[in-house]
């Protein structure tokens, strides 16, 4: 199976942590402003086509209709554009703003076809500089990581492992990531909501008691967990809240910082304390909450054996990482709903292989 990812940051991009794969999805190193002023001066380039290597002429659109009578346009040509210019640059190349996208399709597809890159003539859709260096970042990392084809569409950078000339690539899908149903305002309020719940943790099934019994409340889970004369260093708030669900009154525990809150996780994984009804869990905002369990529910279905939250990001992955072969295992970041659906299946590729269908761990998190 084939995977085809957009991208839009230099962050989205598979890396190697700890001899494990991670795919990063929906990072950005963009502020949201300046996202936004990005996409905007892209958005307004997306007619264009930028050409270099044509001869120069003594003037444009002596220039223009060479390259429509290499393309075999020499007819439409007047139609089809509304205008060109030169850039300023060190190459000085040649820009033709197409009357819409299906014209520039048009011209790019008798490009592509008459194969006039061998005449030294290269035509392609006018990136804004900020893409231009992201579509040659995508060049270098394709080719150390072995992917076969990196290409632009609609002014969005595609990268693929294989080329889709190739056959083993005919029944491939293809996968769009770093989608997000959230708008960026939408999204930076999320992440910051989400931020600021980075160092708690959510309690259920201890013993519950009055708000002025609180602390002995605290001090059984710390009890439980091992943790005798330490605990007090490590919380720094706790309370009870309300919740959708009746007589569901969980224990919020506000943490010192995130190094205390793992502690006192991987203590309650190492002890496998759920199978007395109690549950630690790191501290989502609803998005991300009802984002986990649909994370969960898709895993069950597409064969992924373990969905597991850390540092308040949600992760997926096809076996489960205590499995000795998961050691080289893709581990895939979620953080929209659009993400989670642009990751690949694998009910064709066990079928393929006879592997036997995995059930999602119940204790991944």
């Amino acid at each position: 199976m084939t995977s085809v990812f957009i991208l839009k940051t230099h962050e989205c991009c598979e890396i190697n942590t700890n001899q494990r794969k991670i795919i990063k999805i929906d990072e950005d190193d963009l502020s949201v402003f300046r996202r936004a002023t990005e996409d905007h001066k892209q958005k307004l380039r997306m007619w264009n086509i930028i050409v270099h290597g044509a001869p120069p002429k003594p003037t444009l659109e002596e220039e223009v209709l060479w390259i429509a009578r290499e393309l075999g346009l020499f007819n439409d040509w007047e139609y089809d554009i509304v205008g060109f210019y030169r850039l300023n640059s060190t190459s000085k190349p040649l820009v033709m703003q197409m009357r819409d996208s299906t014209v520039k399709l048009k011209w790019l597809l008798e490009y592509r076809e008459k194969k006039l890159w061998n005449k030294r003539l290269y035509m392609n859709e006018h990136l804004t500089l900020y893409n231009l260096q992201l579509f040659g970042k995508c060049k270098e990392w394709a080719k150390a990581n072995k992917y076969k084809h990196v290409s632009v569409n609609d002014c969005k950078i595609y990268i693929q492992r294989l080329h889709p000339n190739d056959p083993r690539g005919v029944n491939d899908s293809q996968y769009e990531i770093n989608k997000d149903e959230l708008s960026m305002i939408e999204r930076a309020s999320h992440d910051y909501d989400q931020r600021i719940r980075l160092g708690n943790i959510i309690v259920h099934g201890a013993p519950s008691t009055s708000h002025s019994n609180l602390l002995q409340e605290v001090k059984w889970i710390a009890t439980r967990l091992g943790f005798l004369k330490d605990w007090e260093n490590d919380i720094v708030g706790y309370y009870h809240f309300k919740t959708n669900k009746r007589n569901s009154k969980p224990l919020m525990l506000q943490m010192k910082d995130n190094i205390k809150k793992q502690k006192w996780l991987h203590r309650y994984r190492k002890r496998k304390l759920w199978r007395t009804g109690m549950y630690l869990n790191e501290h989502l905002t609803e998005y991300n909450f009802k984002l986990f369990q649909k994370s969960q529910k898709w895993a069950m279905k597409n064969n992924y054996s373990s969905v597991w939250v850390h540092d308040c990001k949600i992760y997926i992955q096809r076996l489960h990482p205590n499995d000795p072969k998961a050691v080289n295992d893709s581990q895939y970041e979620i953080k929209s709903f659009k993400a989670l659906e642009s990751i690949p299946s694998l009910n064709l590729e066990l079928a393929k292989r006879e592997e036997p269908i995995t059930k999602l761990s119940k204790n991944c998190t």
